[in-house]
């Protein structure tokens, strides 16, 4: 499929680097030679907001020193925003992409909460030298996210751990060196399959890395105990997620290798 020029163009106007005016106003004044940490909270959807809340708590504790970024639609309510900061997110604010990004019925209907997924894309827009990634429904149980950042990346590499119930790598938690044009080029993958399986983000990500891919450990994807391992699942790490906190403990998670 040939993508439209308006399309393109669309595209074209979206793929700018996040600024230091934005950086500065999401509360921002530090380097950008450094690695960071984003998640992706949505505008309205508690399950993001919440999830994100607990993980900024655990990364306070573990993660102090590197800068965290939440972003957030920019529609969000200024209440959730400021639950978001008093947690030690730095808030950067993204378009909120519905049928002009990928048809009438994608941001409303597409694949449930996952429809409000797509501008976690808009990570590859920061002008960080690595980015660490972690979706909003992880929390992190224990040292050893450090072990995460310590991995040593070449050009064009990523680092993601395997998915349990598909052949390709999660995206629920990714190590990366941000790039405006590998932005470009994943939006453009989204249109042309727009409609198809491969429209999940997760599948354009490891389409765009094929090949490039430093496979981490699958402890840090860890699915459910309480569910079939392929319904209904999560991802985690030493990172679980928020809805197993009560039902796992940090052993239970390190032996589901």
């Amino acid at each position: 499929m040939q993508l439209g020029l308006k399309t393109l163009a669309w595209i074209q106007d979206q793929a700018s680097q996040v600024s230091m005016k934005e950086l500065n106003d999401g509360g921002y004044f530090g380097s950008t030679n450094t690695t960071a940490v984003v998640t992706h909270a949505g505008k309205d959807y508690l399950d993001y907001i919440d999830g994100a809340t607990m993980l900024g708590l655990t990364l306070q504790k573990q993660l102090p020193e590197v800068p965290r970024f939440a972003m957030v639609i920019k529609e969000m309510s200024q209440g959730f925003k400021d639950q978001l900061r008093n947690v030690g997110w730095f808030i950067i604010e993204v378009e909120d992409w519905g049928k002009d990004h990928c048809g009438e019925d994608c941001g409303g209907g597409f694949l449930g909460r996952w429809g409000d997924s797509f501008e976690k894309l808009n990570v590859w827009r920061f002008p960080f030298e690595r980015v660490l990634f972690l979706d909003a429904d992880m929390y992190i149980l224990r040292e050893g996210i450090q072990d995460i950042l310590d991995v040593q990346l070449e050009p064009h590499q990523i680092a993601m751990s395997p998915d349990g119930c598909k052949p390709e790598h999660n995206s629920g938690m990714l190590l990366f060196r941000p790039d405006v044009k590998v932005f470009s080029r994943l939006l453009e993958n989204i249109a042309v399959h727009s409609g198809g399986r491969e429209v999940l983000d997760q599948t354009v990500i490891n389409m765009e890395y094929k090949g490039n891919i430093v496979s981490l450990s699958k402890k840090y994807n860890c699915p459910s105990k309480a569910r079939a391992p392929c319904e209904g699942r999560r991802r985690t790490r030493v990172l679980a997620p928020i809805s197993e906190v009560s039902a796992s403990t940090s052993r239970d998670i390190d032996r589901r290798e």
